[in-house]
C-alpha cells in the first residue's frame, strides 16, 4: 500500500529488481558483493547486466578483487549478448583502476 501510485509499483518485476541493483551499486559496501554476485545468476538478463555494472562500481570503490573474479566467472558461462557486453565493460573498469594517473605520485 505504501507504494501505490508510485514509480515503484509501475515497474514490472525486472525493472524493480534493476532499480534495487542500481541502488546497491551506488551505495553498497563489502556486504553487497555476495548479493550482487548472486544477482549475476538471476534468470532476468536485465538483472544480470545491471549486477555486472553494480559489481564493478562497488568492487572498484572498495578495491576488492572478489568483484572482478565474480565477473570473470560469469563471463565464462553467460549466453546473453547484452549481458556479456555489460560484463566486459565492467571488467574494463578494473583494468582502468590499475592504470597510473598522470601527474600523480604514489
Amino acid at each position: 500500500k505504501a507504494f501505490r501510485g508510485t514509480p515503484v509499483m509501475r515497474a514490472r518485476y525486472g525493472g524493480f529488481l534493476r532499480n534495487v541493483i542500481v541502488a546497491i551499486g551506488n551505495t553498497g559496501g563489502a556486504e553487497s558483493l555476495a548479493i550482487l554476485t548472486r544477482a549475476l545468476e538471476h534468470r532476468e538478463p536485465l538483472a544480470r547486466g545491471h549486477a555486472a555494472w553494480a559489481l564493478a562500481r562497488v568492487g572498484k570503490r572498495l578495491r576488492d578483487e572478489r568483484a572482478r573474479l565474480a565477473l570473470e566467472a560469469r563471463l565464462e558461462v553467460e549466453r546473453d549478448a547484452w549481458v556479456r557486453e555489460e560484463i566486459e565493460l565492467a571488467l574494463g573498469e578494473f583494468s582502468l583502476m590499475s592504470l597510473p594517473v598522470l601527474g600523480w605520485e604514489e
